[in-house]
Protein backbone atom coordinates (compact mmCIF):
# COMPACT_ATOMS: atom_id res chain seq x y z
CA UNK A 1 0.00 0.00 0.00
CA UNK A 2 1.53 3.35 -0.98
CA UNK A 3 2.04 6.01 1.66
CA UNK A 4 -0.20 9.04 1.71
CA UNK A 5 1.61 12.33 1.89
CA UNK A 6 -0.16 15.17 3.68
CA UNK A 7 0.58 18.83 3.20
CA UNK A 8 0.61 19.85 6.86
CA UNK A 9 0.52 23.58 6.18
CA UNK A 10 -2.46 23.25 3.85
CA UNK A 11 -4.27 20.94 6.26
CA UNK A 12 -3.66 23.35 9.16
CA UNK A 13 -4.98 26.24 7.08
CA UNK A 14 -8.14 24.29 6.23
CA UNK A 15 -8.71 23.43 9.89
CA UNK A 16 -8.21 27.07 10.95
CA UNK A 17 -10.76 28.20 8.37
CA UNK A 18 -13.33 25.70 9.67
CA UNK A 19 -12.65 26.78 13.26
CA UNK A 20 -12.98 30.45 12.25
CA UNK A 21 -16.44 29.73 10.83
CA UNK A 22 -17.51 27.94 14.01
CA UNK A 23 -16.13 30.76 16.14
CA UNK A 24 -18.24 33.17 14.07
CA UNK A 25 -21.36 31.16 14.93
CA UNK A 26 -20.44 31.19 18.61
CA UNK A 27 -19.80 34.94 18.47
CA UNK A 28 -23.22 35.52 16.92
CA UNK A 29 -24.86 33.49 19.68
CA UNK A 30 -22.91 35.15 22.52
CA UNK A 31 -23.02 38.63 20.97
CA UNK A 32 -19.27 38.81 21.62
CA UNK A 33 -16.22 36.79 20.63
CA UNK A 34 -15.44 33.77 22.78
CA UNK A 35 -12.63 34.51 25.23
CA UNK A 36 -9.69 32.46 26.50
CA UNK A 37 -7.83 33.53 29.65
CA UNK A 38 -4.24 32.28 29.76
CA UNK A 39 -2.41 32.29 33.09
CA UNK A 40 1.38 32.03 32.99
CA UNK A 41 3.38 31.90 36.22
CA UNK A 42 7.09 32.61 36.07
CA UNK A 43 9.57 32.98 33.24
CA UNK A 44 9.80 29.52 31.71
CA UNK A 45 10.93 30.13 28.12
CA UNK A 46 9.03 27.18 26.62
CA UNK A 47 5.84 28.17 28.45
CA UNK A 48 6.11 31.76 27.21
CA UNK A 49 6.61 30.49 23.68
CA UNK A 50 3.69 28.07 23.94
CA UNK A 51 1.29 30.67 25.34
CA UNK A 52 2.38 33.13 22.66
CA UNK A 53 1.45 30.54 20.03
CA UNK A 54 -1.95 30.09 21.71
CA UNK A 55 -2.61 33.85 21.61
CA UNK A 56 -1.65 33.98 17.94
CA UNK A 57 -3.89 31.02 17.12
CA UNK A 58 -6.78 32.67 18.96
CA UNK A 59 -6.32 35.87 16.98
CA UNK A 60 -6.27 33.94 13.70
CA UNK A 61 -9.68 32.38 14.33
CA UNK A 62 -11.41 35.29 16.07
CA UNK A 63 -11.13 34.21 19.71
CA UNK A 64 -10.29 36.96 22.17
CA UNK A 65 -7.42 36.02 24.47
CA UNK A 66 -6.39 37.63 27.72
CA UNK A 67 -2.90 37.11 29.11
CA UNK A 68 -2.11 37.00 32.82
CA UNK A 69 1.61 36.85 33.55
CA UNK A 70 2.35 36.35 37.22
CA UNK A 71 5.69 36.51 38.99
CA UNK A 72 7.50 33.27 39.80
CA UNK A 73 6.99 33.97 43.52
CA UNK A 74 3.23 34.56 43.34
CA UNK A 75 1.48 32.92 46.27
CA UNK A 76 -0.78 29.95 45.80
CA UNK A 77 -3.60 31.95 47.39
CA UNK A 78 -3.17 34.80 44.88
CA UNK A 79 -3.17 32.34 41.98
CA UNK A 80 -6.29 30.62 43.35
CA UNK A 81 -8.01 34.00 43.69
CA UNK A 82 -7.24 34.80 40.05
CA UNK A 83 -8.62 31.44 38.88
CA UNK A 84 -11.76 31.97 40.98
CA UNK A 85 -12.17 35.47 39.51
CA UNK A 86 -11.88 34.04 35.99
CA UNK A 87 -14.35 31.27 36.84
CA UNK A 88 -16.88 33.93 37.82
CA UNK A 89 -16.41 36.16 34.80
CA UNK A 90 -19.19 35.82 32.26
CA UNK A 91 -16.96 37.20 29.51
CA UNK A 92 -14.33 34.44 29.96
CA UNK A 93 -15.25 31.14 28.31
CA UNK A 94 -12.03 29.20 28.77
CA UNK A 95 -9.16 29.13 31.24
CA UNK A 96 -5.70 27.75 30.58
CA UNK A 97 -3.23 27.65 33.47
CA UNK A 98 0.11 26.96 31.82
CA UNK A 99 2.21 24.20 33.31
CA UNK A 100 4.69 23.75 34.83
CA UNK A 101 3.94 25.80 37.90
CA UNK A 102 6.64 26.80 40.39
CA UNK A 103 7.48 24.17 43.03
CA UNK A 104 5.81 26.10 45.86
CA UNK A 105 2.41 25.85 44.14
CA UNK A 106 0.38 22.64 44.30
CA UNK A 107 -0.76 22.17 40.71
CA UNK A 108 -3.52 19.74 41.68
CA UNK A 109 -5.13 22.40 43.88
CA UNK A 110 -4.90 25.01 41.13
CA UNK A 111 -6.17 22.71 38.38
CA UNK A 112 -9.04 21.41 40.48
CA UNK A 113 -10.14 25.00 41.13
CA UNK A 114 -10.82 25.64 37.43
CA UNK A 115 -14.51 25.45 36.54
CA UNK A 116 -14.77 22.24 34.45
CA UNK A 117 -16.92 24.13 31.92
CA UNK A 118 -13.98 26.51 31.35
CA UNK A 119 -11.17 23.91 31.47
CA UNK A 120 -9.67 24.10 27.98
CA UNK A 121 -6.84 21.67 28.73
CA UNK A 122 -9.14 19.03 30.22
CA UNK A 123 -6.98 18.77 33.35
CA UNK A 124 -9.51 19.25 36.14
CA UNK A 125 -10.38 16.06 38.06
CA UNK A 126 -13.91 16.33 36.63
CA UNK A 127 -12.61 16.56 33.05
CA UNK A 128 -10.08 13.77 33.47
CA UNK A 129 -12.70 11.53 35.06
CA UNK A 130 -15.07 12.14 32.15
CA UNK A 131 -12.93 9.98 29.86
Amino acid sequence: MPATIFDGLLLAKEIREKVKLRVGLIEAKLKRPPCLAVVLVGNDYASKLYTGIKHKACAEVGVKSINYELAENVSQIDLLELVQELNGRGDVDGILVQLPLPKHIDKSIILSSIDPAKDVDGLTPHSVGAF
